[in-house]
């Protein structure tokens, strides 16, 4: 029974090489054409095709390649590189992005390897919310864009119940821990680059935001890396803090120590309120569940909420004009109060389509930075937002009706319940408290994030929800570590709560 189970977990899915061998061989070619012939005038697309080859060719040859899918996975969460697009409907467009080509491998693996597809409690709901919103697209006001907001849906649901089953070992957490920081370490040393500049450095090929979208305080930009968004880097570095957070106060580790402090720097000069609120909220959370599982003293707990505080106030010193005024400038009063008054404009809509709403998706067209109102219009003519919803909840309410808000409601619940559970198990290794502690924050200061932006929208920062959220779940049930015990529980149980 024991070298059946190290096979498996050694097992490096043949079948899945082969086609990469074949599919490496193939885009050889096709690569060289593209690069020499239709991006000869790009640099940045040649590198990252390089790269991008590169990576496949090493996928090819690796043993553990489910493992290294799901960290190339998280890591590549950080860029957002269109491989081809397809016109629908405008404005609609079909992108077909790298990080595709990664979960289609992904699954691939998962299914060679054997790897169980079972859903629990949130998975059900993932899938649920997922199947509502394609009923939903029926009666939607822009059903292409309805159906490219439900196709990642169905993908954040595959991603979910794959790392939720997944025999997860100290190695792999090690490893993630050091993918985590290196994300926060790249993006804060592009972070810093675009503030001394002023502007983009031209990494829009990976996702940097156009200059039309900029946006200043004091002069000082509000850095965004290549998330696209000021304030949805805000909830990306928040939730990768959060995460490596357990760990920082835990243990003595130099790279973890720096990626952290880089990583909260960076979110500072973001100025996102709603970045700096999921922060804090998340490592409280973290603190405080790590005290309940008796991973941290209450004298310590108290000695680290004072240290945490002093160092927030010396932060908040050093750029004291700048935090006061995105607190207190018109246009932050202005957006804070609009975000207060959006249920107000909100309710109409909601009391007009209250079953299946206008569709997935669609609020987006409502945009203050975009034209793509008129659209819509003639479907919804007597429906008017000064901008789309600064709201998940309000997103969700709108767009998939009372049904969908329901669910997305419970879905809170169940993260928050997941982010608070004790980790009371002594026969589970200490990294996989922390990381389970870590992940759980992680995935709750998200949905955080979200009720004051429209991050449900970025595929990117839900791919870290879901990807954190089941493994938070998927730690707190395992009860020994998984490499000792591959041969007696060969997946963790399923248990709904």
């Amino acid at each position: 029974m024991k070298i059946v189970a190290a096979k498996t977990e050694l097992h490096d899915a043949p079948v899945v090489s082969a086609m990469l061998g074949i599919g490496v061989l193939l885009a050889v070619p096709a690569t060289l054409y593209v690069v020499f012939s239709l991006w000869s005038d790009s640099l940045q697309r040649q590198i990252v095709a390089a790269a991008g080859l590169a990576l496949l060719t090493l996928f090819t040859v690796l043993k553990r390649k489910l493992n290294a899918l799901l960290l190339s996975l998280v890591f590549v969460t950080q860029c957002s590189i269109s491989l081809h697009s397809i016109p629908l409907a405008p404005p609609a467009i079909f992108q077909f992005f790298f990080i595709d080509v990664l979960i289609v491998l992904l699954v691939m693996t998962a299914v060679e390897r054997h790897e169980t597809f079972r859903p629990d409690l949130a998975g059900w709901l993932l899938l649920t919310m997922a199947l509502w919103e394609l009923f939903a697209t029926i009666f939607s006001a822009h059903v292409d864009r309805s159906l490219l907001f439900v196709m990642w849906q169905l993908k954040y649901f595959v991603i979910y119940v794959l790392v939720r089953n997944l025999r997860i070992s100290d190695e792999l957490l090690a490893r993630l821990q050091y993918v985590v920081a290196a994300v926060l370490i790249i993006q804060s040393l592009l972070a810093f680059v675009q503030q001394l500049k002023g502007g983009p450095i031209g990494l829009n090929v990976l996702g940097e935001q156009d200059a039309s979208r900029l946006f200043f305080v004091r002069g000082d930009l509000r850095v965004s890396g290549t998330l696209g968004a000021t304030n949805g880097f805000g909830g990306y570095l928040a939730a990768m803090l959060c995460f490596l957070i357990p760990s920082v106060l835990t243990k003595r580790n130099v790279v973890i120590y720096a990626a952290v402090g880089v990583g909260t720097m960076a979110l500072l000069f973001t100025f996102s309120r709603a970045g700096w609120l999921s922060l804090i909220i998340g490592a409280g959370i973290s603190v405080l569940v790590m005290t309940r599982s008796r991973v941290l003293t209450w004298g310590r707990m108290v000695l680290l909420t004072f240290a945490g505080f002093l160092l927030l106030s010396v932060a908040i010193g050093a750029y004291y004009e700048k935090v006061i005024e995105r607190f207190e400038n018109k246009e932050a009063v202005g957006a804070a109060v609009g975000r207060f008054s959006q249920f107000y404009q909100a309710w109409p809509v909601i009391s007009r389509y209250p079953i299946v709403g206008i569709g997935p998706g669609v609020t987006e067209y409502y945009g203050a930075w975009n034209e793509n109102e008129k659209y819509i219009r003639q479907k919804l003519p007597d429906v008017r937002f000064g901008n789309q919803m600064h709201s998940a909840q309000l997103q969700y309410w709108i767009e998939s009706g009372t049904p969908g808000f329901a669910l997305f409601m419970l879905l809170i619940v169940i993260t928050g319940v997941t982010a608070f559970r004790r980790r009371a198990s002594n026969d589970a290794s200490e990294l996989m408290k922390l990381s389970s502690i870590g992940a759980g924050a992680a995935a709750l200061a998200i949905l955080i994030h979200s009720s004051f932006g429209p991050e449900i929208n970025n595929y990117r920062i839900l791919i870290c929800f879901v990807t954190f959220l089941a493994l938070a779940r998927n730690l707190s049930s395992a009860k020994i570590n998984a490499e000792s015990t591959a041969a007696k529980i060969p997946h963790p149980p399923a248990n709904f709560l």
